[in-house]
């Protein structure tokens, strides 16, 4: 109701830098696994990837509009890059905020132009996917990202029908491309003028093996997992992404009041059965319920299992967004 309000949804499948303009909203949750390369080295777990830099930024311009001149966003941007010691041409693609509505995109893709300069980056956006999944947005996508340089993608933005006034980079219209990089930007803007970016990086394993690990603290992907629309779990993530399939679907059922647009991404329904059968669903509501899949998934991937020893060392980031109901 409130992006409503905000005149910001579309009744269409949401289309970032492209038209028609306006978001769908989506649910779900992620969960990664990060640790220190030593601890993850001594047990032999396999790394899935590197942060290898990010940064924040303020606008302090509007409550829920971004600074037309882009500039929180090109700050965030410039210092994830210059922090990771990563070059715009390291870069192999970019994970733009990319709402689809008429205020971020134009915005987004000035303070883009300006950091680019006369390079290409491929920029792409999942919410064409699985539409604005608020709180969750910023670990979802990272995580589709994540995924896709593992397996040699970059996520197509579908939907696209053509460049919106303003939008005129590549933004990867509808189809996937295949290609071989080391690392990634990922950026998302709230409101409020909240502003952040993280560089995330293939994990060298020779490297990490030879290296001195106490000469330098480096921080390490060991495990990941996300709850979308899309699918329970990466591997569903990654094939999403390669088919090009859409978790957006328009259900009026589950949405209450006068509301134009119906159309979200909605997660299908699970059971414990489908995680791990010794966890108790049924007292906890859907945030709660995407966020203790996510992070069991997630820890399985990364072969930790956390018990009392383990939880006085481990720690958890945590991003959820759950529907209309």
């Amino acid at each position: 109701a409130g992006f409503n309000a905000l005149k910001a949804t579309s009744t269409q499948k949401t289309a970032p830098f492209s038209l028609p303009q306006g978001l769908n909203l989506g649910e779900g949750a992620g969960f990664w696994v990060v640790e220190e390369e030593k601890g993850a080295v001594e047990r032999g777990v396999e790394v899935a990837g590197e942060v290898m830099g990010y940064a924040f930024a303020a606008d302090a311009h509007h409550p829920t509009a971004p600074d037309p001149r882009g500039d929180g966003a090109y700050r965030t941007m410039k210092k994830s890059l210059e922090r990771a010691s990563v070059t715009l041409s390291d870069l192999g693609c970019i994970s733009a905020h990319g709402t689809g509505t008429e205020a971020n995109d134009r915005t987004e893709t000035k303070a883009l132009k300006k950091l680019l300069g006369d390079l290409s980056v491929p920029v792409h956006s999942l919410k064409s996917q699985v539409g604005h999944c608020l709180g969750a947005a910023g670990i979802l996508e990272a995580t589709a990202a994540l995924v896709a340089m593992r397996n040699d993608t970059i996520p197509a933005t579908v939907n696209f029908t053509e460049p919106r006034p303003g939008c005129d980079l590549d933004y990867v219209p509808n189809h996937p491309q295949k290609r071989e990089y080391d690392a990634f930007l990922s950026c998302n803007y709230a409101f409020g003028g909240n502003n952040a970016g993280v560089v995330v990086g293939k994990y060298d394993h020779q490297r990490g093996s030879q290296s001195n690990l106490d000469s330098k603290l480096r921080t390490v992907f060991t495990g990941g997992s996300a709850i979308t629309s899309l699918g329970i779990g990466a591997l569903e993530l990654i094939e999403a992404l390669d088919s090009r399939k859409r978790g957006l679907v328009s259900n009026r059922e589950r949405v209450e009041g006068n509301v134009e647009s119906t159309v979200a991404g909605f997660v299908q329904d699970f059971s414990n059965g489908d995680i791990d059968r010794r966890i108790d669903f049924r007292g906890m509501n859907r945030i709660s319920k995407y966020a203790t899949a996510a992070a069991r998934l997630a820890l399985s991937d990364a072969g930790i299992r956390v018990g009392p020893k383990e939880g006085l060392v481990t720690g958890i980031v945590n991003g959820v967004y759950a529907g209309p109901d």
